[in-house]
């Protein structure tokens, strides 16, 4: 009887043993992708630990076939467009929705509270899944509902790793005001956007819906690009807002950010 393909795979997953050329590309790889601007043969070579004679010879074969990449008279390496394809092939079987509904029901056990999953939609957020807990009072919002993009923490999230020239165009003009907290003024939003691309968390305080406050991050995609927000809302209570839970929300709500932004193929920004 012909073995099943899930056998045959279980097996050569179990038999696996070090290839040094291929775990020396793995690391390569990994590295550069941590290091977007590229680094040298010697920084390369020094921070891998990779002599410098053996790494010349491998890189002259992934420039060879299009994985690596001199970009200057340096001799600055970075990763080729060999990449590109297959990261796209690898990318359009992965559903966000569907791939990141188990952290996502992970992350409201463990916070219990709501967490949803928002994309930027011609100029709005959108709401495109939730995942609610069991207990009484819950923060309920249904997919398909539509947030302004200056106001919210999965908006301000997705805001802030726009382009500069979409983000300029999406609020340097006057912005609608929803509650006394709602941040219209562009000098004072562009100094929170900024503070967000550095800690890659965002915050909102009643800035929408008077009475809700939430913690967002950003997820990113294999080209770098934030293609959604993992948010979570709660009742802007005294208790709920005390520094401690706020940033226990904000520690695990990263976390899984992390995790789904490698299963995408990208690296955390921080």
């Amino acid at each position: 009887m012909r073995p099943s393909d899930h056998s045959i795979n279980s097996r050569i997953c179990r038999s696996y043993a070090p290839v040094p050329a291929v775990d020396r590309m793995h690391e390569i790889f990994h590295y550069l992708l941590s290091n977007p601007s590229g680094r040298t043969v010697r920084q390369i070579s020094e921070d891998l630990r990779i002599p410098r004679s053996s790494l010349y010879r491998l890189v002259a074969v992934l420039e060879h076939y299009r994985y690596l990449q001199m970009i200057d008279a340096q001799q600055v390496c970075v990763l080729g467009p060999a990449f590109i394809p297959l990261a796209r092939s690898a990318n359009e079987r992965l559903d966000l929705v569907e791939m990141t509904r188990p952290y996502m029901k992970r992350l409201a056990e463990q916070v219990n509270e709501t967490v949803k999953l928002s994309v930027v939609k011609t100029g709005v957020v959108e709401v495109v899944s939730r995942v609610e807990t069991g207990q009484d009072f819950k923060i309920s919002v249904n997919p398909g509902v539509l947030f302004p993009i200056h106001a919210g923490a999965a908006s301000k999230a997705l805001l802030a790793f726009l382009p500069e020239a979409d983000r300029v165009a999406l609020v340097d003009k006057p912005l609608s005001k929803y509650t006394e907290s709602t941040i219209t003024d562009y000098t004072k939003l562009r100094k929170i956007l900024q503070e967000i691309r550095e800690s890659c968390v965002s915050y909102d305080f009643e800035e929408h819906t008077e009475g809700i406050a939430a913690v967002g991050c950003p997820v990113f995609n294999f080209l770098q690009e934030a293609v959604g927000a993992l948010s979570i809302p709660f009742i802007a209570s005294k208790k709920n807002l005390a520094e401690q839970a706020v940033q226990h929300r904000a520690t695990c709500l990263m976390e899984t950010a992390r995790i789904i932004t490698t299963r995408l193929g990208g690296v955390y920004p921080v």
